[in-house]
This record gives structure tokens, sequence and C-alpha cells, in this order.
């Protein structure tokens, strides 16, 4: 029985997931350049380590209204092909561990690869590659 480590995160009210082994980092948030004529869901470039970077607001991605980002704002840094991606979200909360067998397949939504039941909360594992797509289809991937 393998388990699968996962992040858990919260937009708005629900919890969501990404695999570990999307994530590069946990990061606070740093001067945000803006980039005129963007998608709504696009905050701007910011500079992680050397790299510029898109950040993109989850909040805007899932549907929600923009929240303003501050000092106390964190995001995921995330892997789409060979491009890094910053994710704003609302509140970074743990790594956790489940069984394979725990994750049910969501057919229908790309942007949801399973979800799972932790302790009665309904976590959905997100897919970085329909998001990352959606969002940015003109940058090299």
């Amino acid at each position: 029985m393998d388990a699968l480590p996962i992040l858990t995160f919260q937009v708005g009210d629900q919890t969501y997931a990404l695999r570990i082994s999307d994530v590069l980092e946990v990061a606070a948030m740093v001067e945000l350049l803006p980039m005129p004529q963007s998608t709504p869901e696009m905050l701007g470039l910011v500079n992680r380590h050397g790299e510029i970077i898109p950040l993109l607001d989850m909040r805007v991605i899932m549907g929600m209204e923009r929240q303003a980002v501050n000092v106390d704002t964190f995001f995921i840094v995330v892997e789409h092909g060979s491009l890094h991606v910053g994710l704003v979200v609302d509140k970074i909360d743990q790594v956790k561990y489940f069984p394979d067998e725990q994750f049910q397949s969501i057919p229908g939504n790309p942007l949801v690869r399973w979800i799972v039941n932790d302790s009665g909360v309904i976590v959905q594992v997100l897919e970085v590659d329909p998001i990352i797509g959606r969002v940015l289809p003109q940058m090299e991937r």
C-alpha cells in the first residue's frame, strides 16, 4: 500500500491540494510587477531566486472574486514543463499522506485529478498542466 503525499491549501472555503511532485516550493510574496493587458488570472511577475515567473490568482481560476495581495500572501511554485509558475492561494495547510486507494477520479473536470476524503473534508487534488495551459497557452511549456 503506497501513500501519496499532497500539499493541501485553501482557496475561499474550499480545500484543494497539489501532488508534492508538482510543487517546487512555497514562497512568501515578494515585489509584484504588474503585466498590462494580461488575463484576469494573471497577477503579474515575481523574481524568484533570480528567475522571473508569472503569478496566477487561484481565486480567479476557481471563479471567485480577486483579493488584494500583500506581504502576508503566499504562493505555491509549480512546474509546467520547463516553465515555473506561482499559484497564489488563501492559506497553505500542510503536507498529508493518503493511501492510493483513497483517491477517487473525477471524470469531466480537467482541473481536478482526484478527490480524497480527509476526515469529512473533501479535498480536490488539482492537475497543474490544465490550469497553466488554460491561463498561459502562449507561454513555452
